[in-house]
């Protein structure tokens, strides 16, 4: 499904007008429809990606094999703010670790987990977390970090998301990326790495039928929510195989 739009022109040049939560967008026009809508695409993750922080009532719907498998909210929403208490009255030693304004948190997994992102850029984990987690990172290469609590086994994941990973990789999509690691409180890191991709929908569909990867997205989320403003690629760095393909759908309310 296409992305509508009107058309203007001042005469010489023409443009594809397109308006979203009261945002609109004026893009150079081409006759050829999916470069066109690639456009409309990069327009709006661009967006996106310079308001992230100003978002404050935002939700994602997070998809797998055209599935929603978890949606995150910002803390700061009615939403997030019900999750944050019940991660607190689950793991109240965790308070000042998870209630960043600028951080997301979600459910997942049929509820039975929560993630909690703490989203400002160069935080660093307390040294407390990393003492837990028997690591050592520096602001070098560091991005964010993410706290991820199982409700059943009350087992706690640490998620580490780094500016470059130096190991091994596998093809992935052109983009922007960042790389995760993740690790236990047994002193283990995951052999999974998991990488988040910043490109529209048409370049992520293209990779994945070229790879033979499940694309993540029913026909028509692309196009209904505000925009996917983020893929995820999973890879083991032993074999370099991949795993499952998410895709972030954003909604912004605008009531």
């Amino acid at each position: 499904m296409n992305r509508s739009y009107t058309m203007g022109t001042d005469g010489i040049n023409r443009w594809a007008i397109f308006d979203k939560n009261e945002v609109v967008y004026q893009i150079p026009f081409t006759e050829d429809t999916d470069v066109m809508q690639e456009l409309i695409d990069s327009a709006l993750l661009y967006h996106a990606e310079q308001n992230f922080f100003k978002e404050c009532h935002c939700r994602d719907d997070i998809y797998v094999n055209e599935t929603i498998v978890g949606q995150d909210y910002k803390v700061g929403s009615s939403e997030g703010a019900v999750i944050l208490q019940e991660l607190l009255t689950a793991f109240p030693a965790y308070e000042n670790s998870v209630s960043s304004d600028y951080g997301l948190i979600g459910r997942y997994d049929d509820n039975t987990s929560i993630n909690s992102y703490e989203y400002a850029t160069g935080t660093l984990p307390s040294n407390s977390i990393q003492t837990d987690f028997s690591t050592n990172y520096t602001a070098s290469n560091f991005k964010y970090y993410a706290l991820n609590f199982n409700l059943l086994s009350e087992d706690i994941l640490l998620k580490v998301v780094l500016d470059e990973y130096s190991g091994s990789k596998p093809d992935l999509p052109t983009g922007y990326k960042h790389y995760t690691t993740t690790h236990s409180q047994n002193g283990t890191s995951s052999d999974w790495i998991d990488v988040s991709v910043s490109a529209t929908p048409k370049r992520i569909k293209e990779f994945c039928t070229h790879k033979s990867l499940q694309y993540p997205l029913p026909t028509d989320t692309h196009t209904d929510c505000d925009v996917v403003w983020q893929w995820n690629f999973a890879f083991n760095k032993n074999t370099l195989a991949y795993g499952v393909v998410k895709a972030y759908a954003r909604y912004n309310p605008t009531d």
